[in-house]
């Protein structure tokens, strides 16, 4: 949905993990938005003042998220708890007792949209009741970097990891007892970021020295 301006920029570089920046530049960017023009746009603004106002904004985000490509996944996943000032703050991670986790989870990795959190959580159904096993703070790339360290190697799909990166981590894999082998992450994560570009290997074709018999061949027809 979003075309990064710079107000958008500094919003992802001002944002903190207890919402201490100033709200003033969330209602320039909510400005911005309506002065588009754009239906979709100047409803996302109101959810903005709304959040910016301590309200849920709840029926405008129902009525427009998945025109701003927010998914309406299954059994809660992803709902307006989950946004602060109009952007999202929290993305809470499912194991496969939520239907809809993997889905979730490739959202959160290529959406602009995620690019605002703050909060990570992984949640479980394991023991029959919801639990949170893990929490995490920090901009997206934090959070990412961290999830990678700790193996999850899915991360590398984002569109945050550059090229130059992507390279770096297949030269500096090692692998561990029972970890994947470098070629199955490439293959099954990192072919799948569109940054991605394989080293294509070039093949230096060796020169073939004329025999005597093609050599006497072409003087003939040349009349040598």
């Amino acid at each position: 949905m979003f075309t990064f301006s710079n107000q958008l920029q500094k919003l992802l570089e001002s944002r903190t993990n207890d919402l201490s920046e100033p709200v003033d530049l969330y209602l320039e960017i909510a400005d911005e938005f309506e002065h588009t023009g754009k239906e979709e746009l100047k409803a996302r603004a109101t959810f903005i003042r709304e959040q910016c106002q301590e309200k849920s904004g709840k029926l405008i985000f129902d009525k427009y998220r998945e025109i701003w490509g927010i998914p309406n996944f299954k059994e809660d996943i992803l709902t307006v708890e989950d946004f602060k000032r109009g952007f999202l703050w929290t993305f809470r991670d499912h194991t496969t007792s939520w239907s809809d986790n993997q889905d979730a989870k490739a959202w959160f990795l290529t959406s602009e949209e995620a690019r605002f959190i703050r909060h990570y959580e992984f949640w479980s159904w394991d023991n029959e009741v919801d639990e949170c096993l893990e929490k995490r703070d920090g901009d997206y790339k934090t959070i990412l970097d961290d999830l990678l360290k700790d193996g999850d190697y899915e991360v590398l799909q984002s569109p945050v990891y550059t090229n130059e990166e992507l390279f770096g981590f297949i030269k500096s894999y090692s692998q561990k007892e029972d970890d994947f082998a470098i070629e199955e992450i490439i293959e099954d994560y990192i072919s799948n970021n569109p940054n991605f570009v394989p080293e294509v290997k070039t093949k230096v074709i060796p020169k073939i020295k004329p025999s005597v018999t093609i050599l006497s061949k072409l003087k003939q027809w040349l009349g040598i």
